[in-house]
């Protein structure tokens, strides 16, 4: 397959940035580590929605002594395919006030069970297997069910995950700190083939998928007053990556 061969060129190339051993990372952020792992690639910054490296996505992650910290990792955004979901509407109805006095919506859900938010409604999500989509279900605080028109198709979620998450590579990095300077060494990369779109379903109804939403105004500059979204999260959970995922050795 033309794919073990980009696995092997990647893995090449991960062990030409492995021995450079510490490098002084100059980039911030929560991404600055895949930053930095991307400019020792040659890869250029960009906004696609495609695949890191000749198909395959990669994700890489800090090690806090051996250890990463965040329990799950973003698959990819997808907004809700149906006409109904706008954005500012939703965050104007659903979200809650910020110590900044505008409103904000920052909440994970899962399938398995209603998750409350601050202005008092709840969240969940069903796998609507009849009408092939997943629906995004809101109550309100008596519990009962308000809006159910908010969905995403199956058919636009496959898309995106086959689009950009078929195949997948994990590098991970330690980080130690000399003064204010953060250092990298990049210490291993494992290989992954997304299963089947069956585990993908079977994931968000087990609770391993969780959907997360990042909404809130622009608070200063150009844009200040108007809606900042951070985009829809397919997040899985680290523990279960190869229920979705099958390992490859190369």
């Amino acid at each position: 397959m033309q794919i073990f061969f980009a696995f092997k060129k990647l893995k090449k190339e991960f062990e030409r940035i492995k021995s450079y051993g510490k490098i002084c990372n100059e980039h911030k952020g929560p991404h600055s580590v895949g930053t930095l792992f991307e400019e020792l690639l040659g890869k250029k910054k960009d906004q696609l929605s495609l695949p890191d490296y000749e198909g395959i996505e990669i994700k890489t992650k800090k090690l806090y002594q051996g250890k990463i910290k965040q329990k799950y990792f973003t698959l990819f955004h997808e907004k809700p395919s149906s006409v109904s979901y706008q954005t500012k509407e939703f965050l104007d109805t659903y979200g809650y006030g910020s110590s900044h006095n505008e409103k904000v919506l920052n909440m994970s859900i899962y399938s398995y069970k209603k998750v409350s938010v601050i202005s008092g409604y709840s969240f969940q999500l069903f796998v609507n297997e009849k009408k092939k989509r997943l629906e995004l279900h809101c109550y309100d605080e008596t519990g009962c069910l308000i809006d159910a028109s908010y969905y995403w198709s199956f058919k636009d979620l496959k898309k995106r995950l086959y689009q950009k998450m078929k195949y997948l590579a994990f590098v991970f990095a330690s980080v130690s700190y000399y003064s204010s300077d953060e250092f990298v060494q990049f210490q291993t990369i494992s290989f992954y083939i997304l299963r089947d779109f069956s585990f993908f379903l079977f994931c968000i109804k087990q609770g391993c998928i969780r959907v997360s939403f990042k909404i809130g105004y622009f608070r200063d500059g150009p844009r200040k007053g108007e809606v900042h979204d951070h985009g829809v999260g397919f997040e899985l959970r680290f523990s279960d990556l190869e229920t979705l995922y099958e390992k490859v050795s190369i």
